[in-house]
């Protein structure tokens, strides 16, 4: 059995209501005058479709060994208090929520931010978080039981993903691209964003590039890093929107851990939905899979505010589905 068990695990979802109206003029503020969309400020990426409730619920059924849930938010509150007393009513102390100045006490300067690129790296200074944690987008979910070991084995972090070449070709055209076209922003890119870390932390020709799973973090690896790194702290978290020169902080755990010697790693599990814009029964098919597929642990639906409600509540009915079919 791995010596993980008896060891603390919490988990962190950081989460916004892009809906709540006072949240929006805060940020109208700071958008950009311009009137060339840009991806970072898309409305989509701060619209709330109800999935913190069901991201919650999924790690109270499935993750039981889950000690504590953090939701960080910027002064909003999802409303979980009576869900979570009437379903998990031995729960209802375990589900706590962390405000942006809590987490950015000293770096007040930095505030208020838009940009979960930039709040990512804060996380670890959450009051009271166990030394490992996993880290939630509030559109991940779990969709069936797990285990400590299935993130954390002797301590170490399990890595969800794979090798892959050196983006720095790619990053290299893009900054040429800057220097040619004055208007041209780079989208943030995923595996850029990894990249970089994996560059900051030595690795040269390849990098380690995880997938949309709920990321393993441990809070020493990156107070470690940004007590040596205290530049790039400030650097990385100065964005009010999510900008393509930003490191990925959850791949600093990756790459500190695979320098130290850490070769455990496993097939993602997931199952990835976009399910906006797509034909008829494209969503039905999806979950039908997740139903068939046993290996399937994590589900990442995204842009859920852009499809219907009906759609949406067959999402949470089979979702509800899974809890009660897989933890009577």
């Amino acid at each position: 059995m791995s010596q993980v068990t008896n060891i603390p695990i919490d988990a962190v979802i950081t989460w916004v209501d892009g809906n709540d109206p006072a949240h929006q003029k805060k940020m109208n503020q700071y958008l950009p005058d311009t009137k060339k969309k840009s991806f970072s400020t898309d409305p989509t990426r701060f619209a709330a479709a109800g999935e913190i409730k069901y991201c919650v619920s999924s790690i109270l059924h499935f993750a039981p060994f889950v000690r504590k849930i953090f939701i960080v938010t910027d002064n909003q509150d999802p409303q979980l208090d009576a869900h979570v007393q009437k379903v998990f009513p031995n729960r209802s102390q375990d589900v706590v929520i962390i405000d942006h100045q809590v987490i950015f006490e000293g770096y007040e300067q930095f505030l208020p931010t838009f940009n979960s690129s930039s709040i990512e790296n804060m996380l670890w200074r959450i009051p009271g978080l166990s030394e490992n944690f996993i880290y939630f987008n509030d559109d991940i979910f779990l969709i069936q039981p797990v285990n400590p070991e299935d993130f954390f084995q002797n301590n170490t972090p399990v890595l969800r993903g794979s090798w892959l070449p050196s983006a720095a070709p790619r990053h290299a055209i893009r900054k040429l691209r800057m220097k040619l076209d004055k208007n041209y922003i780079p989208k943030p890119s995923y595996n850029v964003k990894q990249w970089l870390t994996a560059h900051i932390l030595g690795f040269k020709w390849r990098f380690f590039a995880m997938d949309h799973t709920p990321y393993v973090m441990k809070k020493s690896t990156l107070e470690k890093f940004y007590t040596k790194y205290p530049d790039l702290l400030k650097s990385n978290i100065s964005y009010k929107f999510r900008f393509h020169t930003q490191f990925n902080v959850a791949s600093i755990v990756n790459h500190t851990s695979l320098k130290e010697g850490n070769f455990i790693i496993k097939n993602p599990n997931i199952a990835y939905l976009q399910p906006s814009k797509r034909k008829e029964g494209y969503l039905e098919r999806k979950l039908d899979l997740c139903d068939r597929n046993k290996d399937l642990l994590f589900l990442c639906v995204q842009n859920l505010d852009q499809v219907s409600l009906e759609k949406r509540e067959y999402l949470w009915s089979w979702l509800e589905g899974r809890f009660k079919n897989l933890t009577s």
